[in-house]
């Protein structure tokens, strides 16, 4: 039986079904006003699209050559699919599905340096960051640690501004204060700021490095002049049309202005935040920005 066909076969079949389901959706949309997506949202959706290819092209090249599973190039595919839809597990609050395929992934690409950028990324982001989140800050750390390590090696230096700035996070939820600027510091250094990566845009690293000084004055209570920064960085974002890295933006001004007791402002804030969270399927700025315009009342 040929596996390897079946495998690909389930991948453009799930790719033909999301297809269809969003015409679909268009359709009973505009002519109906029917939301197919309501409960799960549309990022939701397209994981599990993206959960079942990956899993039937994963099986379907381990069975149909198992003698080669050493060989980096026959799992370049898979790898390439799991780091695609890594994103797509974040914003919908899949984090431990998310950390089994970051997992698999750096088993995968560690076979070889042509993989060296997807092995880093795993272990900053969908391993460390996402253990950070779920609780498990010391392991958090530690995968962020190699992942650096790896990145600086074969100098992938957004993943290096990546990783110095989550750590900067997790110093800033402990409160350490001084080690979140010693990483800020860091990142704010010339050999990250002057050296370009076309897989990282600049601006995201212009744009968090003001959103990481603006949480640490945050918490050293300096609310005007983190706002300023905080406001600095969504227009960056706003400027470069990305939706998705706004939307913590709203949360994290609607909270300082109701630090600032600036109330009416912060309420503002918090719902523009909840609508685009909505947009975006970004369940854990939902349940934030709901959280704040409770704090309100």
């Amino acid at each position: 039986m040929n596996y390897k066909f079946i495998g690909k076969f389930f991948v453009l079949l799930m790719s033909a079904l999301s297809v269809a389901c969003l015409i679909v959706q268009f359709l009973l949309g505009h002519i109906f006003g029917i939301d197919i997506f309501k409960d799960v949202g549309i990022y939701g959706f397209l994981a599990i699209v993206f959960i079942c290819a990956f899993i039937s092209l994963l099986i379907a090249i381990f069975i149909s050559d198992k003698k080669q599973s050493n060989n980096s190039e026959k799992w370049k595919e898979v790898i390439k699919i799991a780091s695609a839809f890594s994103r797509l597990l974040w914003v919908t609050g899949r984090n431990d599905l998310r950390i089994k395929v970051g997992e698999a992934v750096v088993k995968l690409a560690s076979c070889s340096s042509s993989h060296s950028y997807e092995h880093a990324q795993a272990l900053i982001d969908d391993i460390g960051w996402t253990n950070h989140v779920i609780g498990n800050t010391d392991e958090a750390k530690k995968n962020i640690e190699h992942g650096i390590k790896i990145a600086s090696k074969f100098e992938h230096i957004g993943l290096v501004h990546i990783g110095y700035r989550h750590l900067s996070g997790i110093c800033i939820d402990n409160d350490d204060v001084v080690k979140a600027k010693n990483y800020l510091d860091l990142n704010q250094s010339k050999d990250i700021i002057n050296k370009s990566d076309k897989k990282l845009e600049q601006y995201i690293i212009l744009a968090g490095n003001l959103f990481n000084e603006a949480m640490i004055l945050d918490k050293e209570q300096k609310f005007k002049k983190a706002l300023e920064l905080y406001r600095k960085s969504f227009k960056i974002y706003e400027d470069n049309n990305d939706y998705a890295r706004m939307v913590k933006l709203y949360y994290f001004i609607g909270n300082n202005l109701k630090n600032q007791t600036r109330y009416s402002e912060a309420e503002d804030s918090f719902r523009k935040g909840l609508e685009e969270a909505r947009k975006e399927s970004r369940k854990d700025y939902i349940l934030k920005c709901s959280e704040g315009l409770d704090s309100l009342k």
